[in-house]
């Protein structure tokens, strides 16, 4: 049985509703996912209209885990912050 490459990537933090919302919409899909653990600094209270533009919120080892990955063709998230980080990476995939 062949691999399917896992081009999703579910961007989850420590709420839990969130991270259920966008688990579950990855799962909806049908196809392999991973899911990417975000841990936050104290950034993370910045407006979004900031995050956005650069993600000062996400601890550095969690970014440059991130980058250091192939560029997924979907990126889900569910809540603020996630989807701060999540409008940064689209930026930086074009």
């Amino acid at each position: 049985m062949k691999s399917e490459e896992k081009n999703i990537m579910v961007l989850v933090d420590k709420r839990i509703g969130n991270a259920n919302q966008a688990i579950a919409l990855a799962q909806k899909i049908g196809k392999p996912f991973d899911i990417v653990e975000v841990d936050y600094n104290r950034f993370g209270r910045l407006p979004n209209s900031l995050l956005s533009i650069w993600p000062l919120h996400v601890k550095k080892e969690v970014l440059e885990k991130i980058r250091s990955r192939k560029s997924p063709k979907i990126v889900i998230s569910s809540g603020r912050r996630t989807a701060a980080l999540a409008i940064h990476l689209r930026k930086l995939s074009k």
